[in-house]
C-alpha cells in the first residue's frame, strides 16, 4: 500500500486473500483510530520510516548533508514489475535523493526478500549514519518473540519472551557472523509451538555487523526493524553515487514452527543451494582432532586414513 503516494506499507501478511477481495476495505480497516488530542493524520510504519512524515520511533533511515539532518518525505514515482517482484522507484526531490525498494516473492516457499538501493541526486556529499532495509508493522496478536544468542561451546541457545514496553535491541559490532548476536528473529502468537500458531521470521543475509529492532510505538502497535549497522563515518556518497542494503528474508507460517522452517528448508534447497547443484563432497575436519598442533606426518597419517573410510575432502 502506497498511501498518497508516500512511501510503502506494509498492509497484510496472512492466509491468501481471494481473488476478488476488498483491498480498499481492508486498508481501512487496518488504519488505528485517532485518538483525543492527537493528529488528524496519525504515525504509522512505512518500509521505512520517516521523521519528516512525523514518525516519532526508530527512523529507518538518517541522513545528512552539509552537517545538517534531512528529514526526507520521498515520494512514489512508478511501480515496476520484475521477473518475481516489484521495483517501487521513489524520489525526494527538495533533499536530491533517489531511492528503490525490492521485493521478491519465491514461490516454492513463500519467502518474501527485499533490499533497498539509496541515490545521492543531490550536488553535496550525503552522510548515511542509518538505513535499515525493511520496517514492519507487527499485528497486535504477535506478542513472543524468539532469538538466538549464545558463545563458543553454547551455540544457538533459544531466548523466548514477550514483547514489552521497552524496545528490544540487538547489534552485533564484531564484523562479522556470531554466536552471541544471530541475524535473525521470530514473532508469534504467545501459544505459538512447533506445530500450532501464527510465526513470522526473518533473516538479515549479511554475515557483517546488524541491527535488529523490536519497538513499541508512542501512540500504539509496535514496529521490526532489520538491516545492517553502521558505524559512524563508516558511509558517504558523494553526488551521483549510490548503495544497496544488505538483503533481509521474510518469513510466515501459520502451523506453527515447524512450518516456518520447513518454508526456510525450502527456500534453501531451491533458491540458496539449487538442486542443479552438485552433491557436497564427503568431508574430514582437523579441527577435533588436532585442533592447533599441526605436524606434516601427523596430518598426512589423517589424510590417509580418512581416505580409506571414504572421505572426498580433507581440511
Amino acid at each position: 500500500m502506497t498511501p498518497d503516494g508516500r512511501m510503502p506499507q506494509w498492509l497484510y501478511w496472512g492466509e491468501p486473500v481471494p481473488a476478488d477481495g476488498d483491498l480498499a476495505a481492508l486498508s481501512r480497516a487496518v488504519q488505528p483510530i485517532l485518538p483525543h488530542g492527537g493528529l488528524d493524520v496519525p504515525e504509522s510504519v512505512s518500509w521505512l520510516p520517516e521523521p519528516g512524515r512525523g514518525f516519532t520511533g526508530a527512523p529507518g533511515l538518517a541522513l545528512r548533508q552539509c552537517n545538517r539532518h534531512l528529514y526526507t518525505q520521498f515520494r512514489m514515482q512508478t511501480a515496476e514489475r520484475t521477473a518475481h517482484g516489484w521495483d517501487f522507484h521513489l524520489h525526494d526531490v527538495q533533499a536530491g535523493l533517489g531511492l528503490v525498494l525490492k521485493v521478491e516473492l519465491h514461490a516454492g516457499s513463500g519467502v518474501l526478500s527485499t533490499c533497498a538501493r539509496l541515490r545521492n541526486d543531490g550536488i553535496d556529499e550525503l552522510a548515511v549514519d542509518a538505513l535499515a532495509t525493511v520496517s514492519l508493522p507487527v499485528p497486535a496478536h504477535l506478542r513472543d518473540k524468539l532469538s538466538l544468542t549464545g558463545r563458543w561451546a553454547g551455540e544457538f541457545q533459544v531466548v523466548r519472551e514477550a514483547i514489552g514496553r521497552a524496545a528490544w535491541l540487538q547489534e552485533s559490532r564484531v564484523g562479522r557472523s556470531s554466536h552471541h548476536a544471530f541475524p535473525g528473529l521470530v514473532l508469534m502468537e504467545q501459544g505459538t509451538n512447533a506445530t500450532q500458531g501464527e510465526a513470522w521470521g526473518l533473516q538479515v543475509a549479511w554475515s557483517g555487523n546488524h541491527r535488529l529492532l523490536v519497538q513499541a510505538l508512542r501512540l500504539g502497535g509496535v514496529q521490526v526493524q532489520a538491516g545492517e549497522l553502521l558505524l559512524p563515518g563508516e558511509l558517504t556518497l558523494q553526488p551521483g553515487e549510490s548503495c544497496v542494503t544488505p538483503t533481509v528474508h521474510l518469513c510466515r507460517s501459520s502451523a506453527g514452527l515447524s512450518g516456518l522452517a520447513q518454508r526456510w528448508h525450502r527456500f534453501v534447497r531451491q533458491a540458496v543451494l539449487p538442486a542443479h547443484t552438485r552433491p557436497r563432497p564427503v568431508q574430514f575436519s582437523t579441527w577435533e582432532a588436532t585442533y592447533f598442533d599441526h605436524d606434516a606426518q601427523r596430518l598426512q597419517d589423517l589424510a590417509r586414513k580418512a581416505a580409506a573410510v571414504g572421505v572426498e575432502r580433507f581440511v
